[in-house]
């Protein structure tokens, strides 16, 4: 096998688990290599296989330490996801120099879960819900006390501040604890790319004047960065629902759907209290999110039913 070739099938076997690759990595490549002779590309069908036998084997490794490793897995990623797509990139899109605290308190909470400490970062998400929620609290808070956090007046959107405290209280018992394992740093990237992604849209947008777009008026520029920007906005969220659903099929791994489900029920929440006020867009987005909640169920369910066979 030639050295490109090499490093591309290794490349490949980064989707098996790191004590399946210490353990079977050479046998792997020594097989691939009788039948490599010199060609410089895996071919599709090849890559494919190893890239689903290779997710399929990190599924079975989970499920092997039971049902607690497979919820705790699901849920430590479901609430990553949740405070990272629905409430911190908000925050660095509108909010995070008028309350560079709350940012901060917000980026610690998502550090803390990333780690695997579910204690801390239960005390962080309780300390932003209070924030969120003191409007409606039926107990008046010291006006100062919070005054460097944003507030709502209405529990759908206090919903996605409530749901991370339930989560990361049950991620805080033994049972879930002691599953708990630290994820890779690159998981930050996901609130970078959903900062990004609007921005550079709604950039692209403003400068299609300059593209000879400009004789459609100002007022039609204004509502293309307006759509562009929700579509932007929506765009990550809708990605990670539909990889997670497929993930749960090809790979038969009950996690991905899991955390799907944890990332879109406080935003269907939300959708549903406000449907009076959302754009025909918007609807139509949550209605298409609504649609996928009784697959990712069927999906996890039918996912976690073959790995029990599997065993």
């Amino acid at each position: 096998m030639n050295p490109r070739l090499e490093r591309r099938y290794r490349r490949l076997l980064l989707a098996y688990p790191p004590q399946v690759r210490a353990a079977r990595a050479e046998e792997i490549l020594t097989t691939l290599a009788e039948a490599g002779g010199d060609r410089r590309m895996p071919p599709a069908r090849e890559a494919w296989s190893l890239l689903v036998e290779g997710l399929h084997a990190r599924a079975r490794l989970a499920a092997a330490d039971g049902p607690g490793r497979t919820w705790a897995d699901g849920l430590q990623l479901g609430v990553l996801l949740l405070l990272m797509v629905a409430n911190l990139d908000g925050l660095l899109l509108r909010q995070a120099w008028w309350y560079l605290p709350w940012t901060v308190l917000c980026g610690a909470t998502v550090v803390a879960i990333l780690r695997a400490r579910p204690r801390v970062g239960l005390v962080l998400a309780v300390v932003a819900a209070l924030a969120a929620a003191r409007p409606l609290l039926p107990m008046r808070l010291p006006q100062g006390l919070f005054s460097w956090a944003p507030a709502y007046g209405d529990w759908s959107t206090v919903a996605r501040h409530l749901a991370p405290v339930l989560l990361l209280g049950l991620l805080s018992l033994p049972v879930l604890r002691r599953r708990l394992r630290a994820r890779a740093w690159w998981w930050l990237l996901v609130p970078v790319a959903q900062v990004a992604v609007p921005v550079l849209v709604v950039a692209g947008a403003r400068a299609a004047g300059g593209l000879g777009l400009a004789s459609i008026g100002p007022a039609q520029l204004d509502r293309l960065g307006e759509l562009a920007w929700t579509a932007a906005r929506s765009a990550p969220e809708a990605v990670l629902v539909a990889a997670a659903l497929g993930l749960a099929l090809v790979a038969r791994d009950p996690r991905p759907a899991i955390a799907a489900l944890v990332l879109v029920a406080p935003g269907l929440a939300w959708a549903l209290e406000q449907r009076a006020w959302l754009s025909p867009l918007v609807s139509w987005y949550w209605v298409g999110i609504a649609a996928t909640v009784p697959l990712l169920v069927m999906a996890g369910v039918s996912a976690d039913r073959r790995q029990r066979t599997e065993l």
